[in-house]
């Protein structure tokens, strides 16, 4: 059955003209390859059991099971990228590596051990019939996929699916959806400024986690936990999950996976030993990371902690390239007036002010003023203030008292 993953002529055109226009047909090409290689994994599932009676029906049954919920994600996928053109939905647009993080692996479906193992626990929760219960799966991950991806075209309709998935997955005893679920709708609460609400969703995420035996996300929860923590100034809890995090990360079978959230663990260990007064620490363990080859969401965050580790020790010439390497990644990854530019133009402000150079400093500044004060919660932007004390101490440093009171 080639024909069960939906990637029809008219959904690739309207996912061309939709949230990846920005990112030109590479994107879509790479869908096409995503296409192509599902198809090849169906005919293999297959024929291991029709054409060369290599394994049973019951392993096939579960893998196909498995590749009808990767279709399911995908569908949701596609369809959501597609619509955002449709509707003419005001998103930024999706970057390359946010694509590749959605695209399931392929290769997960080839486990049939872990998969009878997750089959038989959710078939022991459960008094539905296997094939009830597999069409809910299916669902249940399309609709959670639906959530991220409007989450990460920034739009405000994420919650409904996400609140369909988690509807799913409680009426079908599916704790593995049901942590997925309430781990997008963590992210949403803490985009909306609710912090100790999405910290409350994301424990409930992990205890599903656990329930699913999913090693895989408790470590990427836990981890999610100590950023949120630090993000926080609770220090001690941010310590508290990184050890929940080295106690499970040694259970991935993923090496490359493993490899990679321990790179994104070291961020959040530098950060905290920033947060310590240890910058040397902080300096030596990012310096060791391979940032050039990180996800764009993790490279922000590595680059924004060195910028900051250098300049602690005083290397100010590697602090200011860093930032500035910093301001070109976000502005492509979110526009020239995002908000979160505004952040970077204040680091290379300071770094100017500690330089001597008040107007170059007062240029990023008043540039970075601009952005926060034409933003939608500009009233209450607690960067409003950052910005007027480093614009005050950029006119004191040019002699401008009366402006540097003001």
């Amino acid at each position: 059955d080639d024909d069960a993953l939906q990637w029809s002529a008219s959904t690739r055109d309207a996912v061309r003209t939709g949230a990846l226009a920005a990112t030109g047909d590479a994107a879509v090409l790479a869908l096409d390859r995503y296409a192509e290689a599902y198809g090849a994994k169906r005919r293999e599932v297959c024929e291991a059991t029709r054409v060369l009676g290599e394994q049973s029906d019951e392993a096939m049954g579960l893998r196909m099971a498995c590749l009808d919920r990767i279709a399911g994600r995908f569908a949701g996928l596609t369809d959501e990228l597609g619509r955002a053109a449709q509707a003419s939905v005001d998103a930024r647009p999706l970057q390359p590596d946010e694509l590749d993080a959605q695209l399931p692996a392929l290769d997960g479906c080839d486990d049939v051990e872990t998969l009878t193992k997750l089959s038989n626990r959710h078939a022991a929760r459960s008094s539905r019939s296997n094939a009830e219960q597999d069409r809910a799966w299916t669902l249940a991950v399309e609709q959670v996929e639906r959530a991220l991806v409007r989450r990460r075209l920034g739009r405000d309709d994420a919650r409904e699916p996400a609140e369909r998935a988690v509807a799913l997955a409680t009426d079908h005893d599916l704790p593995g959806v049901h942590a997925r679920a309430l781990s997008v709708l963590a992210d949403l609460e803490l985009d909306a400024g609710r912090g100790p609400e999405a910290e409350r969703l994301r424990r409930e995420a992990v205890r599903f986690a656990v329930a699913d035996g999913n090693d895989d996300a408790v470590v990427y929860l836990v981890l999610d936990e100590a950023d949120a923590a630090l993000q926080g100034d609770r220090v001690d809890e941010a310590e508290l999950h990184l050890g929940y995090f080295d106690a499970f990360v040694d259970r991935m079978t993923d090496a490359s996976a493993r490899a990679d959230v321990t790179a994104r663990a070291e961020i959040v260990r530098a950060r905290l030993a920033l947060v310590r007064g240890d910058a040397q620490d902080a300096h030596r363990r990012l310096s060791a990371l391979p940032i050039d080859a990180m996800s764009e969401l993790d490279r922000r965050a590595a680059w924004m902690a060195l910028g900051a580790a250098a300049r602690a020790i005083g290397r100010d010439d590697e602090a200011l390239a860093t930032w500035t390497r910093l301001l070109g990644l976000v502005e492509a990854m979110r526009g020239a007036d995002h908000p979160d530019v505004a952040a970077v133009l204040n680091n290379l402000a300071l770094v100017h002010l500690d330089a001597g150079d008040p107007a170059a400093a007062r240029t990023l500044l008043q540039r970075a003023e601009a952005i926060v004060t034409a933003g939608p919660d500009a009233e209450h932007d607690p960067m409003r203030a950052t910005l007027a004390t480093n614009l005050g101490w950029a006119a004191r440093l040019e002699h401008r008292t009366d402006d540097a009171r003001t």
